[in-house]
């Protein structure tokens, strides 16, 4: 949809004309006066004639020439006013069954008054906001003014003439209004900021606490909260000690291959990898006789064992206990 301005001489872009024999290729050197022209105006929704000729191309009423430099087929055709002195819906069509395809444009013809409103580079015109009913009561010029008149004659109240005057009879008004009811302005502002006061002094009270919190209270929770890990994560690694050693017992054994001070091969089968992770190996025969080490890695696959060096390496044979 695009939009004209009531009995206004415009020109307008049409197009795109398409070759009739393949409705792709754009026309860009027509012979505009072989095609036709038709626009018809809903107005007052009466479907309306307003064109019925062909284009002109130099001084008629609707030259229609293609646009400088364009490839894609647009032409620029020239509307008169007459031709756009109506209201309301209306549609262009231009055709030439001859050379190119028929070309379509739906327009919505609007105000003077309403297109400026909408459509003007600067603010030249306002939409109409006059008030013609009241409560489905047509009214004429006067009649809020009358209405106005009528009320301060009831009421027994006139205004004065200026509008100073005006606005310190309205301040009088109120004033006696205040005294009527027993209510003073400044009052009821004293009891606002005092309700401020209130509020602020209890949110200072709700700040110094939290940053109380922030800064004391928050730290002193963290530090006994990490002390509480550390001693659970101790208790739970010496229970799990005990507990290994309640349900695998003390564990007999023999060395194998050919040991050294951190590593020993052994006869030992039936447990998995790593089990024996954190337990003690004392030797009880041979050269490391005596030597206790903390264990560090255990493969199940081979029976090696690796723990903390020892001060002689044990040999093949040489037996041993883990406890």
């Amino acid at each position: 949809m695009r939009y004209l301005r009531e009995n206004t001489a415009t020109r307008i872009s049409v197009g795109p004309f398409l070759d009739n024999t393949d409705g792709v290729t754009p026309e860009i050197a027509l012979t505009v006066t072989n095609s036709f022209l038709t626009f018809v105006v809903d107005d007052a929704g009466v479907p309306t004639l307003v064109i019925d000729a062909a284009p002109t191309a130099s001084g008629g009423d609707n030259d229609m020439v293609h646009i400088t430099s364009d490839v894609g087929g647009m032409y620029d055709l020239e509307l008169t006013a007459a031709q756009t002195n109506y209201t309301g819906r209306a549609m262009l069509s231009i055709h030439d069954a001859d050379v190119h395809c028929p070309v379509f444009h739906e327009f919505q013809i609007l105000s003077a008054n309403v297109y400026d409103s909408l459509f003007a580079d600067a603010a030249t015109d306002y939409l109409d906001v006059n008030t013609i009913q009241i409560s489905g009561t047509t009214q004429t010029a006067n009649d809020v003014g009358q209405d106005v008149d009528d009320i301060l004659v009831d009421t027994g109240t006139t205004l004065p003439a200026n509008q100073s005057t005006i606005i310190g009879h309205i301040d009088t008004e109120v004033a006696a209004i205040l005294v009527d009811t027993g209510t003073t302005i400044p009052g009821l502002i004293s009891d606002l900021d005092a309700v401020v006061d209130t509020v602020k002094a209890e949110t200072a009270l709700i700040v110094a606490d939290t940053n109380e919190l922030q800064t004391d209270d928050i730290p002193g929770m963290i530090n006994a909260l990490d002390a509480v890990v550390d001693t659970v994560k101790v208790d739970t690694a010496a229970i799990k000690v005990v507990t290994d050693v309640l349900t695998l017992g003390i564990i007999t054994g023999a060395c194998s291959g050919t040991p050294t001070t951190t590593v020993s091969d052994s006869d030992l089968t039936g447990y998995t990898d790593d089990q024996l992770i954190g337990r003690y190996i004392v030797f009880t025969s041979g050269n490391a006789d005596g030597e206790m080490s903390a264990i560090t890695d255990y493969a199940n696959a081979s029976g090696v064992i690796t723990y903390d060096a020892l001060t002689l390496a044990p040999a093949a044979s040489d037996t041993f206990k883990i406890v």
